[in-house]
C-alpha cells in the first residue's frame, strides 16, 4: 500500500532538510500569533506550506481538499488562525468557517475575533506586509467583502446546506455568489461531513455533498478540515482521505509528547451521589496540593455528565446542591471508607479538621458556583461564553452539569474530573463521543515548577510526587470492564 499524503510530504521535507534546505514558517504567522507555536504545530504548518507553495505537483491540484487530523487539545484552532494568516498572504480574502453546532461557533469567534477575550489567538494588531489587517464579519452574503480585510462567515453546516440547497431567500448566499470568488472553506469537527462516503451514494443532498459542491465551484477554492476523530477504520473514509491528510497527530502521540494531562479511567460501583462527592473531594485535594506546593490558588473544575435527558440533569443538579448544603462529617467519612482511590487516601491523611474540609467544599461548590448547560437551558449563548473563561480567577464556576452540548469544541485547561452519571451497565456504545468528551479534560494545565517546561508534564518519572495529581484527569464511570476497555481502545 502506498503512503498517505502526509507521509509522502514528510519524507520529501526530510530529504530537503538533509540538504540544508529548511521550510521557514512565515512572519505573517509568527509575528501575529500570540502564543509560540509548538514543535508539532510547526510541522503541521511545514507540511501545509510544502503542499501549497513548494511542490508543483500539489500546487497544480484544483480545488484543494486537506485534513488536519489532530488530537483534541493539540491546538487545532491555533492552526486555523495560522492557516488564515498564511492564505491571506497568498491572496485569499474570503473565508467560511462552518461546524455542526452553534456553541463551537461561539467559542471560535472568541478565539478569532474578540480582542478582549482571554482566548484571543492573535496579537493586538495583525500586521502583514507592513499593513494592519482587520477581520470583517460576513453576516449574509460576501457582497460586503472588503479587499484588504479577512472576510469571514461563521455558520453551521446545517444553515450553509439550507441556504445553498433547500431555500432561496433575500440576503442569503447562493452558489452563484462564489463562481467568480475564490474562498477558503474551514470545517471544524469535520468527521460529521461523510454521509455520502459512508453510504457510497454521491447523489444525495446532504452536508458532505454541499461542501463538495461549494469547493468545486471554483478551481482555486481550498477546503481545510479539522478533526480529532475521523473514522479511518471505515475503509470508504480511509480511501477518501488517503491523499488528503496533511498532518496526523493522534491523542496517544499528544500524550506521549507530554502535552496532555495523564488520563485516568476510574470505574466504581458507587451511587451517583457517592460518585459526585468522591469527585468533589478529589477536586478539593487538588486545590490543597496546588496551594501547598505551588503556593498558587487554582480552581479545579468538574464536569458532571448525564447520558439521559435534560430533565434528568436538572434533577441531578438539585440533588447535588442539597448534598453540598447538607454535607456532614458522616458523608465524607463514608467516602473515606469505601473509596479505593489513592487521592482520597492522601486527602484523609493531609486534613486535620474535617469540618474545615466541609466548609471549603460548601464554599467552592455552592449553588452560585455551579452551572447547568444543555440545549433547553435559558441564556445558552451567554453560558457558553462563560464556559470559555473558566481559567479566569474571576470566574467562580467549579462544577458544570451537562448532557451532550460540551462533547465537542470546548477549550478548557482546568477541567480535571469528568463524572458520568445515571448510566446503566452494559452500555458500551458511542465510545467515539466518550473519547471526545475525555479530550475536553486532556488539555494540560500549565504551571511553573523549578525550571521545567510549564506546558508539559513534569512528573512522569516521579509517580509518587504529590503534585502529580495536577497533571492527571480522572474520568469517573460505572464499573464495567467491557465499557472501560472500549473507551481505552478508542
Amino acid at each position: 500500500m502506498s503512503n498517505l499524503l502526509y507521509q509522502d510530504i514528510e519524507a520529501k521535507i526530510q530529504g530537503r532538510e538533509e540538504e540544508g534546505n529548511y521550510i521557514d514558517i512565515p512572519s505573517s504567522i509568527t509575528k501575529n500569533i500570540k502564543q509560540p507555536l509548538r514543535d508539532y504545530q510547526c510541522k503541521a504548518l511545514e507540511n501545509f506550506i510544502y503542499y501549497i507553495d513548494i511542490n508543483k505537483k500539489y500546487q497544480d491540484i484544483k480545488s484543494k481538499h486537506l485534513l488536519f487530523h489532530m488530537a483534541t487539545g493539540s491546538g487545532k484552532t491555533n492552526l486555523i488562525a495560522s492557516s488564515i494568516l498564511y492564505l491571506y498572504e497568498k491572496g485569499y480574502r474570503d473565508f467560511i468557517f462552518f461546524v455542526n453546532t452553534q456553541n463551537i461557533i461561539t467559542k471560535t469567534k472568541e478565539n478569532l475575533i474578540n480582542k478582549y477575550s482571554d482566548k484571543y489567538l492573535f496579537k493586538e494588531k495583525i500586521i502583514i506586509n507592513n499593513k494592519e489587517v482587520n477581520f470583517n464579519i460576513i453576516d449574509d452574503t460576501f457582497d460586503v467583502s472588503k479587499k484588504d480585510d479577512i472576510n469571514i462567515l461563521f455558520t453551521t453546516i446545517n444553515k450553509l446546506h439550507g441556504d445553498l440547497e433547500t431555500t432561496v431567500k433575500e440576503n442569503s448566499i447562493t452558489y452563484n455568489d462564489f463562481e467568480n470568488r475564490k474562498i477558503v472553506l474551514i470545517a471544524d469537527e469535520a468527521h460529521h461531513l461523510n454521509a455520502n462516503t459512508k453510504t457510497q451514494k454521491d447523489s444525495e443532498k446532504n452536508w458532505e455533498q454541499t461542501t463538495k459542491n461549494l469547493l468545486n465551484i471554483n478551481s482555486e477554492n481550498i477546503l481545510l478540515e479539522f478533526t480529532a476523530t475521523q473514522d479511518l477504520e471505515n475503509k470508504n473514509i480511509a480511501s477518501k482521505y488517503k491523499d488528503k491528510i496533511i498532518y496526523d497527530y493522534a491523542l496517544k502521540k499528544f500524550r506521549d509528547d507530554g502535552y496532555s494531562k495523564d488520563i485516568k479511567l476510574i470505574s466504581d460501583n458507587l451511587t451517583d451521589m457517592q460518585r459526585m462527592l468522591q469527585a468533589v473531594m478529589i477536586s478539593e485535594y487538588r486545590r490543597i496540593v496546588a496551594n501547598d506546593i505551588l503556593n498558587k490558588i487554582i480552581k479545579p473544575v468538574i464536569l458532571f455528565k448525564t447520558v439521559k435527558n435534560t430533565a434528568n440533569i436538572d434533577e441531578l443538579f438539585e440533588k447535588f446542591v442539597k448534598l453540598i448544603e447538607n454535607l456532614s462529617i458522616k458523608d465524607i467519612d463514608k467516602i473515606f471508607e469505601i473509596s479505593t482511590l489513592e487521592a482520597i487516601k492522601k486527602l484523609e491523611k493531609c486534613i486535620e479538621d474535617k469540618q474545615s474540609l466541609i466548609n471549603a467544599i460548601q464554599y467552592g461548590f455552592k449553588k452560585e458556583s455551579c452551572l447547568v448547560i444543555h440545549s433547553k437551558v435559558k441564556d445558552k449563548e451567554e453560558k457558553l461564553k462563560y464556559l470559555n473563561s473558566l481559567e479566569n480567577p474571576k470566574n467562580p464556576i467549579r462544577a458544570i452539569f451537562a448532557v451532550d452540548i460540551l462533547n465537542e469544541g470546548w477549550d478548557v485547561l482546568n477541567l480535571f474530573d469528568i463524572v458520568k452519571l445515571d448510566e446503566a451497565k452494559k452500555n458500551i456504545s458511542s465510545t467515539i463521543s466518550e473519547a471526545q468528551l475525555i479530550g475536553r479534560g486532556a488539555r494540560y494545565f500549565p504551571f511553573e515548577y523549578e525550571d521545567k517546561d510549564i506546558y508539559k508534564r513534569k512528573f512522569d518519572k516521579y509517580p509518587n510526587e504529590k503534585a502529580k495529581i495536577l497533571e492527571e484527569m480522572y474520568f469517573h464511570s460505572v464499573d464495567q470492564s467491557d465499557y472501560i476497555s472500549a473507551i481505552r481502545k478508542e
